[in-house]
């Protein structure tokens, strides 16, 4: 079952990434070796291969700190931070949210790095694998 993002603009992102419980798990799990699969089929931009691992795991590791610290906020930090995230309540289909924020980040990340052109290059070939 494919989950379907909330769309996040890269403003609100930077917020819920600056969110102090969301900074701290992203700031341990720099250290955490992660997984990620490899694409079977490369992402090729301007006639050459492309790593999109980086990418992924910028996207995996801000989705699961965004889901650790909704866990672990309470009280007046769980109200700001459910206001970020655009939910009403910690049920609020918590998963979709926190790739919605993932989403923003890696876009921004494939775009500061490739640009618009990479950018839209990039999206292309996810929606294809």
């Amino acid at each position: 079952m494919t989950l379907s993002s909330i769309s996040f603009t890269l403003a609100e992102a930077k917020e819920v990434i600056a969110f102090p419980l969301v900074d701290r798990y992203m700031r341990r799990r720099l250290f955490d070796v992660v997984a990620i699969e490899p694409n079977p089929s490369p992402w090729i931009f301007q006639g050459q291969e492309r790593r999109t691992a980086p990418f992924q795991l910028l996207h995996a590791v801000v989705a699961q700190s965004v889901l650790d610290a909704l866990i672990v906020a309470t009280d007046r930090d769980l109200q700001r931070f459910l206001i970020l995230l655009k939910m009403t309540d910690t049920a609020d289909r918590a998963p979709e949210h926190s790739l919605g924020v993932a989403t923003a980040v890696e876009n921004y990340a494939v775009r500061m790095q490739f640009g618009q052109e990479g950018l839209d290059s990039y999206r292309a070939f996810q929606d294809k694998s």
